[in-house]
């Protein structure tokens, strides 16, 4: 992906979150990835950046470092803490990130005396959050992002609440509070049974367990089982605590709950008009980039003679008549269809596993990147994306065996960043091929 590409989405990236009305954003490192002019002047289209410890190689700060806001009457003020740039692959040019050890206690200090609650954003890892909390006092509760892609239960860390939900927009984290003005927190009691409710029933399952494979007579002698009898009565009466309570509660109390959010859900008309059209700019931009590769290299026609180890789908199904047969059924016969309806098909990142490029072939040809022109009989993830180069098996059938696939084969593209839900003993049976005896059987 170029930069130009790469700066086009992240100004729909932005445009969409600032439709969603956020109240505060952070800078995370990554967010600096197109360099900090692109940012202030994206900056100016809605979407509230802070930062308290970036700064320009002059000292100044160019985004503020808190946002004041109300609820009710209650005055919150939001920080905003950038991680370090060495934990990514962002150049740094113009600007240095300060040490929260140096930043934050000043800017704490200054939100202690305007508001009655402060909240962290902060893209530190939980071990830098921890350290926060134990060490500064005042911060109600610190919302942390970008460096794990799982949900993280609130943690208290002194008087400190540390929250976190997965990555990359698959879950909505929500966090209900009755704030008591600085109070100890306290998990709400409704919150507790129903966590309390979730490790019983865990219990349980692994009771059972035990149970089927544990004669009647070793029940009694079973370590494992015996912990697990103590632990069940400890929280059934830790339940029986809670249910006897009159349900006030004292300190501020909280619970949490995460959201899904399902591609199944009804999109908002207006962010969803911004990706689409995001998308689409994008997709023609790098057709136009492209095409003055083409024109430039005349790499048209090139690319697949330099590819002499594939054979084809095509060859391939002249021996193979029933796995080809099978195979144009599957979705891997129409992988390089689902980028033209995505308007992607020309967005590099996403070619390499909706095409049949096999790593070795391209290594054999001396290409470094993806090739500019993908020959049609090539588009879609045919034979040898799973089995390799067929070219040499085609001459010479029995002297050129083809490998098997395993797990790691189909884990190169289906990873959890784009395919959450995979599972490897799922999907293999909607697309492994019938067997082959010999060829032309």
């Amino acid at each position: 992906m170029t930069l130009a590409t790469a700066r086009l989405k992240a100004e729909g990236v932005i445009r969409a979150h600032a439709q969603m009305g956020y109240t505060a954003v952070a800078l995370a490192p990554r967010d600096l990835a197109g360099g900090l002019d692109f940012l202030r002047k994206q900056g100016k289209k809605g979407l509230p950046w802070i930062s308290l410890n970036l700064v320009t190689d002059q000292g100044r700060s160019p985004f503020p470092p808190m946002i004041l806001t109300k609820s009710g009457d209650l005055r919150i003020a939001i920080l905003g803490l950038t991680g370090p740039i060495r934990m990514t692959n962002v150049r740094q040019n113009g600007y240095r990130i300060i040490p929260w050890q140096q930043a934050l206690p000043p800017a704490l200090a200054e939100a202690d005396r305007a508001a009655d609650m402060v909240i962290l954003l902060s893209s530190y890892p939980f071990r830098i959050n921890q350290q926060i909390a134990q060490n500064l006092e005042g911060i109600a509760i610190i919302l942390q992002a970008g460096n794990s892609e799982a949900n993280m239960t609130p943690r208290l860390v002194g008087n400190t609440l540390i929250c976190q939900a997965a990555s990359r927009g698959k879950y909505l984290g929500i966090l209900d509070i009755d704030w008591s003005g600085g109070e100890r927190w306290v998990m709400k009691n409704s919150a507790r049974r129903a966590l309390l409710q979730e490790r019983l029933s865990r219990i349980g399952l692994q009771m059972e367990r035990i149970r089927k494979g544990t004669p009647d007579r070793a029940m009694k002698k079973n370590s494992s089982y015996r912990h697990l009898l103590a632990t069940q009565a400890d929280i059934e009466k830790e339940l029986r605590a809670l249910a006897s309570e009159d349900g006030q509660q004292q300190g501020s109390t909280y619970s949490n709950r995460f959201i899904a959010l399902e591609t199944s859900l009804p999109e908002d008309r207006q962010v969803a008009a911004i990706v689409r059209q995001t998308l689409r700019r994008a997709n023609d931009l790098s057709r136009k980039e492209l095409e003055k590769r083409r024109n430039e290299r005349k790499e048209a026609g090139k690319t697949r003679r330099r590819l002499t180890m594939l054979a084809g789908a095509g060859t391939c199904s002249g021996c193979h008549q029933r796995q080809a047969a099978f195979w144009r059924r599957t979705r891997h016969a129409s992988a390089w269809q689902t980028l033209v309806i995505r308007n992607r098909q020309f967005d590099r990142t996403c070619q390499s596993c909706h095409a049949t490029l096999p790593a070795e072939a391209l290594a054999q040809a001396g290409m470094q990147t993806m090739p500019p022109a993908i020959p049609v009989e090539l588009r879609g993830v045919g034979c040898e994306s799973c089995h390799g180069p067929g070219r040499r098996h085609a001459d010479n059938p029995a002297g050129n065996r083809l490998r098997l696939p395993d797990e790691s084969t189909c884990t190169t593209c289906h990873q959890a960043e784009h395919d959450a839900a995979f599972s490897y003993a799922d999907r293999l049976a909607l697309v492994r091929c019938p067997k082959t005896t010999r060829p032309g059987k």
